[in-house]
């Protein structure tokens, strides 16, 4: 039997040496099986594309224990006695890998698979064995992969697809694919099977007319790039919603994608040339997003939490309609920013202008915080991302409409506003404008009046 995964391998006398040993993880196969027909120790094979002969390890008495508590994150160890080594498995499809593991705890124990001889307990480990994760048919004997063994040389790793004939509809993706590219087909929706591809790292959907994304690529635990250019998320009369095949997706249903295993995986989203006029603020939830891209769209605004992704580096809003820009970016140091081709962000009064009823002082503007916005605000602040299964669907709504304060802090209806003039450079690094001489505005949000007169001293 066979898996296809990453492994480290780990010697744990290393650290008493004062060593480090190498933590990198490389794409391998591991498989199970015996040297030759007649031995009755099973051993483990670990072979890479560099290592094609493999190492092998005895399994037979040899296996101290295994750590499976993120199995289902396709990631587990295997501690061995002689060698002292951790064999740490990553990336590997969460089925397979309860099948290979069960096996191999079948044999820890000495248990035999389908009430058989120990001799039956896994599948004979072929040249030819695909990692389908399946033990073997009926009475099967184990033996090694053949040295010259091509099995990694003919994985799938990657995928591009940009005319229908090459569309697999009907063999489907292969599970081992790390990048797909779905290019100028037209489509007006995603297949679901590229939801279940667990090892895909980037998405690439450039030149279709896709104007929602299905829920479930959230769950993909390893997507590190989204490409999603020139298709149509500004418009909702192509979209196909989740729910319905004939009907357009609600302003919720398009962006349901964001959110959980993508919070944490996401480094890179194109969403360039798709007609928005504006960007959700649930777009804000991607916390580990270094590299954001809204190029030729409509947006006269861009979300009030951008300051609150405290890894985005890079950050493309050039041909656009911008007014101002989100005080809350002033929290975090940008690498680059691209602001060409946008209208002068410049007014012709005198900054900072309030934006409050004149003759209306500070405090009776803001007003008092309700007890919900208390409530909403801790929620935000503490990272807690509650659903419509934990709380009344209004709530989740409201929750979803926080703007973000200058000092990073959540605000709804109890706030101030302001515009104020900064210079780009103290907000990034490298800045691309068509004018130099041009000092963007930004919008500011105010929770407090602590916050009030901390912009006005800044002023």
């Amino acid at each position: 039997m066979k898996i296809i995964c990453d492994v480290e391998i780990s010697n744990r006398l290393l650290p008493s040496q004062n060593m480090i040993g190498s933590r990198r993880a490389v794409k391998s196969t591991l498989g199970i099986g015996k040297l030759n027909s007649k031995s009755e120790n099973i051993f483990l094979l670990h072979q890479t594309a560099q290592n094609k002969t493999g190492n092998k390890y005895k399994a037979s008495g040899n296996v101290e224990a295994l750590f499976t508590r993120f199995m289902s994150e396709g990631k587990a160890t295997i501690r061995l006695r002689n060698p002292p080594h951790d064999l740490c498995v990553r990336s590997a499809d969460p089925i397979q890998l309860n099948c290979f593991l069960r096996l191999l705890r079948n044999i820890m124990e000495g248990k035999p698979e389908n009430g058989g001889s120990s001799k039956s307990e896994a599948g004979r480990l072929k040249e030819n064995n695909c990692a389908s994760g399946e033990v073997g048919k009926s009475k099967p004997q184990l033996s090694v992969v053949s040295p010259a063994s091509k099995l990694l040389a003919s994985i799938k790793r990657s995928m591009k697809i940009t005319k229908r004939s090459d569309y697999p509809s009907i063999v489907g993706f292969p599970k081992t694919l790390e990048e797909l590219q779905i290019n100028r087909l037209q489509l007006t929706c995603l297949d679901r099977q590229v939801t279940r591809l667990p090892l895909l790292r980037i998405l690439d959907l450039t030149g279709n007319r896709l104007s929602s994304l299905p829920k479930e690529l959230n769950l993909l635990r390893n997507l590190r790039e989204l490409r999603l250019a020139h298709n149509s998320f500004g418009d909702c009369a192509n979209g196909v919603s989740s729910t319905s095949q004939h009907s357009s997706p609600t302003e919720y249903e398009k962006w349901a994608w964001i959110g959980g295993n993508l919070i944490t995986t996401l480094t890179f989203l194109d969403l360039s040339y798709n007609e928005l006029k504006e960007v959700p603020d649930v777009i804000c939830k991607l916390k580990a997003l270094l590299n954001l891209k809204l190029d030729y769209n409509a947006l006269p605004l861009l979300p009030s939490g951008l300051g609150t992704m405290f890894n985005l580096r890079l950050l493309s809003v050039s041909n656009n309609y911008l007014i101002c820009l989100p005080g809350s970016l002033k929290k975090i140091q940008l690498e680059a920013i691209d602001l060409s081709n946008n209208p002068p962000m410049e007014i012709l009064v005198h900054t900072p202008r309030y934006l409050w009823p004149d003759g209306m002082s500070p405090s009776a503007a803001l007003g008092v915080p309700t007890l919900r916005e208390w409530a909403a605000r801790k929620v935000v602040s503490v990272g807690l991302q509650p659903t419509a299964s934990d709380i009344p669907y209004q709530l989740v709504s409201y929750l979803s409409h926080a703007d973000f304060c200058v000092c990073g802090g959540p605000c709804f209806e109890s706030k101030l506003k302001m515009l104020i003039s900064v210079e780009p450079r103290n907000i990034a690094i490298s800045v691309v404008r068509t004018s130099v001489s041009q000092k963007p505005l930004m919008l500011a949000y105010l929770c407090s009046l602590r916050c009030l007169e901390s912009m006005r001293n800044a002023s």
